[in-house]
């Protein structure tokens, strides 16, 4: 038996970002959006350091999907699209000092 379906949508940025991107990394970001359809923790997706219901997840070599989640509406929401280098800005991992 198959449990109910995850609702998946961008943001209209991530969309942006979305329609910007090569053929290849269209088909390998599809792939990824697609399995969401099950959940939101597939490959390897990980909540950001310092930043509660903010997660992330690899696509398309170092091209990365943050997203956040409405855990009680199954409903996963995608709002940058975008390389590693810039897709963390304003979600930057802030590591204390000793």
């Amino acid at each position: 038996m198959v449990g109910p379906h995850w609702i998946v949508y961008k943001t209209r940025d991530a969309e942006l970002h979305f329609r910007a991107l090569s053929p290849k990394r269209k088909s390998d970001v599809k792939a990824v959006l697609k399995a969401f359809s099950s959940g939101p923790h597939v490959n390897d997706s990980q909540e950001l350091h310092d930043h509660p219901g903010v997660y992330r997840v690899h696509a398309s070599g170092n091209l990365r999907i943050l997203f956040t989640v409405e855990w009680d509406d199954r409903r996963i929401q995608v709002f940058r699209i975008q390389p590693r280098r810039i897709a963390y800005h304003g979600y930057e991992r802030r590591r204390r000092r000793p």
